[in-house]
């Protein structure tokens, strides 16, 4: 299989991770960023006019112009350095919305105003008893959860 030149490009920034070019059971090519047995896999897919990342249970879509990849690229090095992580909303354990998240800004405030913004703008008809937010790090040892009732009315760290 010939190295797409993506690949060579990432290879070239992130020198010290593992980059492989995959195929998955259906021929789609991907890429995959083998940092060790300790780490939650961010993937990559290539398409025909974009890429999407694949991390943590969200996935981000990024254009083929140089300035997108550029935002890619430094948006993975924050993955990398755990700066950023997915914050990922599942609600009887069902995923109902994820970002990218600024670990800095995570608090109980900002876990209220994106539960209401992801999950309770759409849904806010439907009943449920509580749900859960994951944070989702490339080193699986720093996930954590959190726990929230109807309404926002508490939130726990797990």
């Amino acid at each position: 299989m010939r190295l797409l030149p993506i690949v060579k490009e990432l290879r070239l920034r992130f020198s010290d991770i593992k980059i492989k070019q995959l195929k998955t059971e259906y021929n789609q090519t991907y890429i995959l960023f083998d940092m060790g047995d300790d780490k939650n896999p961010l993937e990559l897919y290539p398409e025909y006019n974009h890429i999407v990342m694949d991390f943590g249970g969200h996935k981000s879509g990024y254009g083929l112009s140089d300035d997108d990849f550029e935002y890619m690229v430094k948006e993975i090095q924050r993955l990398i350095s755990s700066e950023i992580c997915a914050f990922s909303i599942y609600i009887n354990d069902e995923l109902v919305g994820s970002i990218l998240a600024d670990v800095e800004k995570i608090n109980d405030d900002f876990i209220k105003t994106e539960i209401n913004k992801l999950y309770f703008y759409k849904y806010k008809n439907n009943s449920f008893d509580g749900g859960y937010v994951k944070l989702t790090f490339v080193d699986s040892e720093k996930d954590c959860y959190y726990y929230f009732g109807r309404d926002c009315a508490y939130i726990e760290k797990n």
